[in-house]
């Protein structure tokens, strides 16, 4: 026996009646404890156990419980009912430690009865009719299983929510609604913004400078979510790192423990937006383009004939004494034929003589010509020549986005300033890298740098840029700028070519 003990004369008792009386009985004889004197009806869910854990008491809802009679139950060891897969052997063992111990013990089991299967919450009380020390212990069933259900039921919905909140791909961020403090942020959260979950939670966007006016856009969310308006509203956030990126959110107002909470959903549109600027640009570029190839040689043919003509006649004696005028007009016209030799650069039937060549002779070459042009504006060119694999390029195009970028470079720093022309490559990518010390460019210029004729030059024509954005595109290239107090940085990105 488990626990020890012997048959008492109350338990033969106790089974001989249950043998005998139909009815229930209204008490169990010789037990003077809260046990005894306990009025039951065919409902109750009631046990007696002796200290070998066998049955010497069972009311009939609980012989019902099990699917059998009461004699079938009394005598028996709780174990011995025939109750599949061992649901009762924790149960048994919880009657051996209330005998041990001497203290009410609490628990629940899962049975499975003739119609179901049901979960019950059980109470075991020592009986201790003298001080010899427990001799029995009384069972009390309680079913349970709508609340159990209930229960497993909100534990598997939080556990599908936690799922569903920490894998999603959009940034997914919970507040408490009074006070704006973060209480959980999912990974995506984490992967765009650059911050550990630890250092943020317990705080609120203002503390980490999340948004650049935190105060009034949290202040805006609260009165969105309260009026049920808050979707789909654009804003900017910074990365732990500084940089600024664009999101499009939607928050609503959940119940999280004792208070409200704010779930704010957003999806990063910063690729999106950088994207749809590059396709607007390139827009622009091509219809420029069309433009080019349809009228810069048709404007070209009668420009040469005036250009002719005036130096025909600028070396007739009678006119010797306008000869400034004659030249003023010669420079005009050839001005003019520059611009339109960059306007028939953005024609998309451009040929081009692509072959692989080296980046770093490139701007060897052309070095001398640019330092030329750096001494003259008393200013300097330093180069750094990376270690970097040929580019299947063609060269006169990029000569003249490296003359371009470096004579912007050059326009934009004070005498005394130095332009550092680099290049540099990594596992993706190889890049040629020009860098000025002048002032920066404002952040709304940087969006309009590339359109065609938008320059900030006093004799600029706007199409600089506009050419090297699009020589970049035909080379499968990016030109990325980082422009800031320490001043500007132009890079134009290729992609290596994979097993390089």
């Amino acid at each position: 026996m488990l626990f020890g003990g012997k048959k008492s004369a109350v338990q033969a008792k106790t089974a001989a009646e249950g043998q005998a009386q139909p009815e229930e009985p209204t008490g169990m004889p010789g037990i003077a404890t809260s046990a005894g004197n306990t009025s039951t009806d065919s409902r109750d869910l009631l046990l007696l156990f002796d200290a070998a854990a066998r049955c010497v008491y069972v009311s009939f809802g609980a012989a019902a419980l099990f699917g059998l009679r009461r004699d079938e139950i009394i005598g028996k060891d709780i174990t011995e009912l025939g109750i599949p897969g061992g649901k009762l052997q924790a149960f048994r063992e919880e009657i051996g430690r209330c005998f041990l111990s001497g203290v009410m013990q609490y628990g629940g089991i899962w049975l499975s009865t003739p119609e179901s299967y049901r979960y019950y919450e059980y109470t075991l009380t020592p009986v201790i009719p003298s001080r010899q020390g427990v001799e029995f212990v009384f069972a009390t069933l309680e079913d349970k299983t709508r609340y159990r259900r209930a229960e497993e039921e909100l534990r598997l919905s939080q556990e599908r929510f936690a799922k569903l909140f920490r894998l999603s791909p959009s940034l997914m961020m919970l507040q408490e609604a009074a006070s704006g403090v973060i209480v959980e942020v999912n990974d995506a959260w984490c992967s765009y913004t650059g911050y550990e979950r630890s250092e943020v939670i317990g705080k609120t966007p203002e503390e980490i400078a999340l948004m650049p006016d935190g105060e009034h856009c949290r202040a805006k969310t609260w009165e969105l979510v309260s009026s049920g308006e808050q979707q789909n509203v654009v804003f900017s956030y910074r990365t732990k790192q500084g940089a600024l990126r664009t999101a499009i959110t939607s928050s609503a107002i959940v119940t999280v423990g004792s208070g409200p909470h704010i779930l704010s959903v957003a999806q990063d549109i910063t690729e999106q937006e950088r994207l749809t600027q590059e396709i607007t640009r390139l827009d622009r570029l091509n219809l420029v383009g069309r433009m080019a190839a349809g009228l810069g040689h048709e404007v070209r043919n009668p420009m040469t004939t005036v250009r002719g003509f005036l130096q025909l006649l600028a070396c007739r004696k009678e006119y010797q004494k306008d000869k400034e005028y004659f030249d003023l007009m010669i420079g005009e016209l050839d001005r003019a034929n520059g611009i339109i030799t960059e306007f028939l650069t953005l024609a998309q039937d451009k040929a081009a003589d692509f072959e692989y060549r080296d980046l770093n002779t490139i701007v060897r070459h052309l070095v001398p010509l640019l330092q030329a042009d750096a001494t003259l504006a008393g200013k300097d060119i330093n180069v750094v020549y990376g270690d970097i694999p040929a580019l299947y390029i063609d060269e006169k195009e990029i000569r003249q986005v490296i003359l371009n970028l470096s004579r912007n470079g050059l326009e934009a720093m004070p005498p005394g300033g130095t332009l550092t022309i680099s290049t540099a490559a990594d596992a993706e990518t190889v890049s040629l890298s020009v860098h000025d010390n002048g002032p920066g460019i404002e952040p709304e210029l940087l969006e309009k740098l590339g359109t065609p004729f938008f320059t900030t030059k006093e004799n600029g024509t706007g199409l600089g840029l506009a050419t090297c954005y699009s020589i970049a595109t035909r080379h499968g290239a990016q030109l990325e700028f980082d422009s800031g107090r320490n001043g500007t940085t132009v890079s134009l990105v290729f992609a290596r070519e994979k097993g390089e």
